[in-house]
């Protein structure tokens, strides 16, 4: 099988190297926040409720009500 010649100046991910070298200092006995792959080890904030939207005009009209604005 041919393959293109761009194929071998294709790297390593990234994130790969990162993980490495995040899981070599847990090893050595240091306090790792990993924010390389996967789920964070850490809890995360709840979000925030927000309020709902308030419309901003209401209209008669002959099909009945209609509210103008955000919804």
């Amino acid at each position: 099988m041919k393959l293109a010649n761009s194929l071998f100046k294709l790297g390593t991910e990234n994130a790969f190297v990162v993980l490495a070298k995040a899981k070599a200092l847990e090893a050595q006995g240091k306090e790792i926040i990993n924010l390389g792959i996967g789920q964070p080890d850490f809890r995360t904030p709840k979000p925030k409720p927000q309020p709902p939207p308030q419309p901003t005009t209401t209209q008669n009209t002959p099909f009945g009500e209609v509210t103008i604005g955000n919804l």
